[in-house]
Order: C-alpha cells, then sequence, then structure tokens
C-alpha cells in the first residue's frame, strides 16, 4: 500500500509542478506580448512568482526522489568504491529529512504569521506564498522515509 500511495504523490507532485510551468511560461510569454503594446497586466508578476514558489518547492522532492541533487550525487561519486557509501547515504538523507522537518514546521508558522497580510495586486493572503516551504518540506520527509523503508525491505 505505501508504495502505490507513494507513487500517487508522485504522479499528483509532478502534474501540478507541470502544470505550474506551464501556465508561468504562457502568462509570462502574454505579458511580454502585452508590454510590447503597451498594455500590460497588473497582476502577472504575481502570479509567476507564485507559480514560481510553487513549482520550486514542490520540484525538491522530485529531485530528491530521482536522485538530482548535485551535492548528492558528488558525495556519492567520490565514496563510491569506499565503506563509507552506506553510512553516508544514511547521513545524507537523514540530513534531508531533518531539513524538510524544519521547512514543515517553520513554514507553517510563518504561514500563519503572514496569513493577515495581503499581496498587493491579488489581494490574497502572503501566506500561499509561503505555504509551499511547508508542503515542499514534508514531501521531502516523505521521501526521506520512503528511501529508508526502501532499504530496510531490500534484505
Amino acid at each position: 500500500m505505501l508504495p502505490r500511495m507513494k507513487s500517487w504523490i508522485d504522479l499528483c507532485t509532478e502534474i501540478v509542478s507541470g502544470i505550474g510551468l506551464i501556465v508561468m511560461f504562457l502568462l509570462l510569454l502574454i505579458q511580454v506580448i502585452l508590454r510590447y503594446f503597451d498594455n500590460p497586466l497588473f497582476w502577472v508578476e504575481e502570479v509567476a512568482l507564485l507559480l514560481q514558489i510553487w513549482v520550486v518547492f514542490l520540484g525538491v522532492s522530485i529531485v530528491l526522489r530521482k536522485g538530482g541533487h548535485p551535492s548528492l550525487i558528488l558525495l556519492q561519486r567520490a565514496l563510491s568504491s569506499t565503506s563509507f557509501k552506506l553510512p553516508l547515504e544514511f547521513v545524507i538523507y537523514g540530513l534531508m529529512g531533518i531539513l524538510g522537518g524544519a521547512m514543515f514546521y517553520y513554514g507553517i508558522q510563518l504561514a500563519e504569521e503572514t496569513w493577515s497580510v495581503k499581496s498587493p495586486a491579488l489581494g490574497i493572503s502572503r501566506g500561499v506564498f509561503i505555504l509551499p516551504v511547508s508542503l515542499g518540506g514534508a514531501l521531502i520527509v516523505i521521501e526521506v522515509f520512503y528511501q529508508f523503508f526502501k532499504f530496510l525491505n531490500k534484505d
């Protein structure tokens, strides 16, 4: 059940990130065209920023899942033939789990503190700009636990 739930979370994360990138690209393209005709939309930059924040923090878990984080690759390649490889992976994923937990915890606190502040162009809560930090942290923690689960079930 855990692998199926995890694959569902991964699929949703990739779909939302992909849609966010496409919408952000299209909005910025339209904005560039409208600026050429001296008729820009006042809200596009704020929506693009919001989409970028969401895509980046959702994308962190995708990169971690695919093993594409540069520091992970460099450390694993440097120590691939030594006896430090397995403990290093535990340390790396442990630190990533701590980072994800901190992102989740402090992201929620910051979102609560900024929830009453409104964004200038859209008039929505600034907490919506902070929520992806918490969600990204939660996804990192889920990914770390899943990697530990996979490792423990290998034997």
